[in-house]
Order: structure tokens, then C-alpha cells, then sequence
């Protein structure tokens, strides 16, 4: 009986600490897909970097949220170096590198991997339109080509181009024909 009532509170424990990461990640459950983690992202560099991307299908819940979350951080007691951590974290998303080593002050540095993530799809879908040939835009054409064939993704040890690619099979399937 010992036994069955630790099992059932490590079981317990373990459900609630998961529950609480979802729900404390900025992004949290609603925002933290698809158009939504776009519209948050945007939203978020909209205030901290003063850009004007708008995300492909607005979510103006997550769009707003991505603001409101950017303002907070902009109140950190070390603006310099949270400004300076953010940037890092935006370089490596925008390289398509979404692990790494974290720069300190983490909560500056871990929105900027994400929002250098959106930045690289949203400079994929413009280079494809414009019919650019950049590694990322004939990667993101790839990766519609493949999803319009219903073929399996392939991945790609090149960071750059496995997340373009992904991100144009990734639109086909979400947005059609519209990009």
C-alpha cells in the first residue's frame, strides 16, 4: 500500500510540475503553435526591436500577448545586457539554431531564439515570393514540392536549411496555394 501511494504522488508530482512548464512558458499552450507562435513572436519583436512583420494569418490574442510580454521584459533591472542576451538568442534563431548555449540573463535570451526562428521563416516565404534563389528560399521550395507529394520531410544537418525547408512544407499544408 506504501508503495502504490508514492507511485501515485511521483505520478502526481511529476503531472503537476509538466502542467506548470506548459502553462509558465511565454508562449504557453494557446500561442504556442502554428500562426500563433508566429503572431506571439512578431507581436513580441514588434515592441522589443520595433519591427512591423506582420505574421502570415494574424492571431491578435498572440499577437497582443507577444507585445505585452516584450514590455515587461523591457523593465528588466539590466537593460544592456538583457538587450544584449536577446540579440544573441535572436542571431542564433535566425541561423536556424534552436538549441545552444544560453546567454545569461536567460528570461532576455530565450524569447530571441524563437523570434530569430519566425524571422527566418517569414525571410523564407518572402524569398520564395520574390524568387530569390538563397539557400533558405530553394530550401523552403523544397519542402513544398515534398509535402505537395505527400512525401516524409527529409531533415537536414544544416540547421539554415532543415528549418526553411520545414517551414515550406509546413505552409503548404496550412496555408495552400495562398504563399
Amino acid at each position: 500500500m506504501k508503495t502504490l501511494l508514492a507511485l501515485g504522488f511521483v505520478i502526481v508530482a511529476t503531472s503537476l510540475t509538466a502542467n506548470a512548464q506548459v502553462f509558465t512558458f511565454p508562449f504557453g499552450p494557446v500561442c504556442g503553435l502554428a500562426y500563433r507562435y508566429e503572431s506571439y513572436s512578431l507581436g513580441f519583436d514588434k515592441v522589443y526591436r520595433q519591427t512591423n512583420k506582420r505574421p502570415v494569418k494574424m492571431d491578435e490574442f498572440c499577437f497582443d500577448l507577444g507585445q505585452q510580454t516584450a514590455k515587461e521584459l523591457l523593465k528588466h533591472e539590466d537593460e544592456r545586457d538583457c538587450r544584449e542576451a536577446y540579440d544573441i538568442g535572436l542571431a542564433q534563431g535566425l541561423k536556424g539554431v534552436s538549441y545552444g548555449p544560453i546567454q545569461s540573463p536567460s528570461e532576455c535570451f530565450n524569447p530571441g531564439v524563437p523570434v530569430g526562428l519566425t524571422l527566418l521563416s517569414v525571410k523564407a516565404r518572402e524569398e520564395f515570393k520574390s524568387g530569390t534563389r538563397s539557400v533558405c528560399a530553394r530550401a523552403y521550395k523544397e519542402g513544398r514540392e515534398d509535402s505537395q507529394r505527400n512525401q516524409v520531410p527529409t531533415i537536414s544537418s544544416d540547421n539554415l536549411k532543415d528549418h526553411c525547408y520545414s517551414t515550406g512544407y509546413a505552409d503548404l499544408q496550412l496555408y495552400g496555394d495562398s504563399i
